[in-house]
């Protein structure tokens, strides 16, 4: 690994600039099937920051999905970044960063993830680190059962919104799991 480009990177993560996108998602309430708002306030984050986006309908016209790419410019593989905007359907808790930990509905499953996603993406175009392939992030309602039946995930994957590898931004653990509690079973897609 190189040790000074991992370094750029870690310098182009802005803490305040991941703290204020993970507040501004958790401050909009999006239990199941109502992600509508949250997910037009990632397209706005996104657009501002200067990202391409799409807005795929995925089967839920209510609140369609939040898609965008870091392109390098050159062939290889896909990651994607996978994160669901919806929140259990618990009384809204509004969000407050204390002592460094976030605090709210969805913090940690899952808008600080997607937010770190966010700021994951603008860290590798802000140094160019990207140089071949292309990071995918795609962002959905309709997760959190009984209320969601992941409808949105299975229609981005239909409709080809996959990566060569999928990293989901949930907490379960320090380290990222393989998998665990509470994530969605993708299929796999081998490109050849």
């Amino acid at each position: 690994m190189d040790t000074e480009l991992v370094n750029r990177i870690e310098q182009a993560v802005h803490p305040r600039r991941l703290a204020d996108t993970a507040l501004a998602l958790i401050a909009i309430p999006s239990p199941t099937r109502s992600a509508g708002p949250v997910a037009d306030e990632l397209a706005r984050i996104l657009a501002a920051d200067g990202f391409a986006v799409e807005r795929p309908v995925a089967d839920w016209p209510e609140a369609p999905a939040v898609v965008t790419r870091l392109d390098s410019g050159h062939p290889g593989h896909t990651l994607q970044f996978d994160g669901h905007l919806d929140t259990v359907h618990l009384p809204f808790v509004p969000p407050r960063l204390e002592n460094r930990a976030l605090y709210g509905s969805g913090a940690a499953d899952m808008k600080g993830g997607v937010a770190a996603c966010v700021e994951a993406l603008r860290a590798l175009r802000d140094t160019g680190a990207l140089r071949t392939g292309q990071v995918l992030l795609t962002a959905h309602d309709h997760h959190e059962g009984p209320w969601g039946d992941r409808r949105q995930l299975k229609a981005l994957i239909q409709e080809g919104y996959v990566g060569d590898g999928v990293l989901l931004p949930e907490y379960l653990a320090t380290p990222l799991p393989v998998a665990g509690r509470g994530q969605v079973i993708f299929e796999v897609r081998v490109r050849r």
